[in-house]
């Protein structure tokens, strides 16, 4: 059963999982254990393996990259001896359509009732024995391990498995409303691109020389953006156009066109700006984070967008790590946040030197009407990690710790 899971299944996997299931159920043997020779003779039934893929199509793999999905795999076959299958159900099941060539739906909005051949899913006690682990192991931020008895063991974060077990509700409690749309919004993937479009379509190293001068070099990394590699400064980060599905206030869910050739992944941050505006540099874009992804057969991309920002400013943000200097800058966005009162201003820098740097040194230009010409320079003393996704750090001023000088 296991192979067959996917994303994007081909037609008649579903139903022929439905129909293994029901057939082992109706001679009897549902129940029958056997030594996997694959899991190294773990013992395992036609129940648990049917349960084992259910868990992971409730679990949104539209959420999880390619290792996330491979090692919440792994896992769950120890995890599904805990769900539960039943005629009867609760108010907090899953509908698992038995007739039909589907699976439970892998987001709350795939989600539909099921007929009259049906069966109920439930991952209660699996939650319930996953709360116990984490709270025996509030101390230690490590890694859990599990796996069948005779099998091998696999281990999984335990942020992943707080996000996986958030996953395992019928439906979706939404911090806001989603209203149709079917507009379209440019759109920038990957933080260099977003910089560069803030910055004026501006480059990094012009950018920095514009707020202080030849002084600061750059490192080889930084004078190049990954989208211009092997093309020159001259290359530019050109938006794509999307299409929006729906919106809250909170994010939107986007489409990309196969045409498009977007290529993004889950964590990586997304301008987004009305393409009314006839000048490109005058642009003024969002800033997100993809959440989710859904690919299509057909090529095209669905994404779910989390907004951080409706307002953001480009910045060159140098790191000090413990007894040294400042290094060479980076680039960094400033994020305003999204409604009054909700904490202060933020900033995302690419995912490097998060774990040791104990200063930071934010240069941004001049207020849009200052009188004044010269550059905003800010020492961040105590710093605040607010995310890390591996694509981009979001950092922030822990409070009062801000120190502004003007150079």
């Amino acid at each position: 059963m296991d192979i067959c899971f996917t994303k994007h299944h081909r037609p008649g996997v579903w139903q022929s999982l439905h129909d293994l299931y029901r057939f082992t159920d109706a001679i009897g043997v549902v129940d029958k254990t056997v030594a996997d020779p694959l899991l190294g003779k773990a013992v395992v039934t036609p129940k648990r393996c049917y349960a084992h893929v259910l868990l992971l199509a409730i679990s949104n793999p539209y959420r999880l990259a390619q290792k996330e999905m491979a090692d919440a795999h792994e896992v769950m076959r120890a995890w599904a001896l805990y769900c539960d299958l039943s005629m009867a159900g609760g108010e907090n099941d899953f509908d698992v359509a038995q007739d039909q060539d589907r699976g439970p739906g892998y987001s709350a909005d795939e989600r539909q009732a099921a007929g009259a051949q049906r069966v109920a899913f439930s991952a209660a006690r699996a939650q319930q024995y996953l709360e116990r682990e984490l709270s025996l192991t509030s101390i230690s931020p490590g890694p859990l391990g599990f796996g069948l008895k005779g099998g091998p063991k696999s281990a999984l974060g335990q942020d992943l498995i707080r996000r996986l077990c958030s996953a395992w509700r019928p439906q979706f409690d939404r911090n806001h409303s989603r209203l149709s749309a079917g507009h379209e919004l440019e759109t920038l993937i990957g933080l260099h691109a977003i910089h560069f479009h803030l910055a004026g379509q501006l480059d990094f190293e012009n950018f920095v020389r514009e707020l202080r001068g030849p002084g600061i070099s750059l490192s080889e990394r930084d004078k190049t953006a990954s989208w211009a590699q092997g093309s020159g400064e001259g290359s530019r980060a050109l938006p794509t156009r999307a299409q929006v599905l729906d919106q809250s206030l909170g994010g939107y869910r986007l489409q990309w066109g196969a045409e498009s050739g977007a290529k993004a992944r889950i964590g990586e941050l997304v301008g987004l700006a009305s393409p009314e505006e006839d000048d490109a540099a005058a642009r003024e874009w969002m800033v997100g984070v993809i959440r989710w992804l859904r690919f299509t057969l057909d090529g095209q991309v669905d994404a779910g967008v989390e907004l951080l920002a409706r307002q953001a400013e480009p910045a060159a943000l140098r790191i000090s790590e413990a007894g040294s200097s400042f290094k060479t800058p980076v680039r960094a966005i400033e994020l305003e946040p999204l409604h009054p009162g909700n904490g202060g201003l933020s900033f995302l820098a690419p995912s490097i030197g998060e774990r040791s740097f104990v200063r930071m040194e934010v240069s941004m230009r001049p207020e849009r009407y200052s009188e004044t010409r010269e550059p905003r320079v800010s020492v961040i003393a105590d710093i605040d990690l607010l995310e890390n996704t591996g694509a981009y750090l979001r950092v922030a001023a822990k409070a009062k710790t801000a120190e502004n000088s003007t150079t």
